[in-house]
């Protein structure tokens, strides 16, 4: 329930709810996202006879892809001391975990702006999910047509593989980190401070609701 922003993209979706077990934790989910307002919750009551497994991914055959460069190959170009810029699109979480050593790190939406200062002939494009990649590479063409534009298609999970060393912290980012809503222990510092502050905005939850006088909550019978 707090993390349905990363699950249900689209507003006033039809959302169908299944769980493995009795259906309980199905039904309070429908129950909790009929009080946020969703309009359309159901809860599956037949089981599948073969469930997936897995996310299921839209296949990058559908897409334009951008040329792509293996975990040697980049290696190589960084080694090599041309102006480069290695640009890791993932998460600032994600990113903080852990990167290629080297890479900046931006968005998507900015990451024209951001690249601007760099003077750089070949801009190589990372993420924890390669389709964002390609897409910002397309992206990245239409606004900056002079550059070369690379992905590194195998990922910081094939870097890892291949037994480089993996760089940790938010050491380069290129904008303002404010992709994500930090939860109080992402903070790497004060978070004695942001749980507090998370707990007091919490119980005053029902005051604010009361004040606002237009929030209604939806009554079962």
């Amino acid at each position: 329930m707090q993390a349905t922003d990363e699950y249900v993209a689209t507003r006033n979706a039809r959302i169908v709810l299944a769980d493995s077990a009795d259906g309980v934790r199905a039904t309070m989910t429908a129950h909790w996202l009929i009080q946020l307002g969703w309009p359309s919750v159901h809860v599956l009551t037949d089981s599948a006879p073969t469930p997936e497994r897995g996310p299921a991914p839209a296949p990058l055959s559908s897409m334009v892809l951008a040329e792509t460069l293996t975990t040697d190959e980049l290696s190589a170009v960084l080694d090599s001391g041309q102006p480069v810029a290695l640009v890791d699109l993932s998460e600032s979480l994600v990113y903080r975990k852990g990167h290629v050593p080297g890479a900046k790190w931006s968005i998507r939406a900015r990451l024209s702006d951001s690249l601007a200062m760099h003077n750089v002939g070949m801009v190589i494009l990372m993420a924890s999910d390669a389709r964002l990649a390609h897409l910002a590479a397309l992206d990245l063409k239409l606004a900056r047509p002079e550059l070369i534009i690379r992905v590194y298609a195998d990922g910081l999970d094939g870097w890892r593989k291949s037994g480089r060393p993996v760089a940790e912290g938010l050491t380069d980012a290129t904008t303002a980190v404010d992709d994500v809503w930090w939860k109080p222990y992402d903070h790497q510092g004060g978070v004695e401070k942001a749980m507090q502050d998370y707990l007091t905005w919490e119980v005053g939850l029902v005051e604010q609701v009361e004040r606002d006088g237009l929030i209604r909550f939806l009554k079962f019978e």
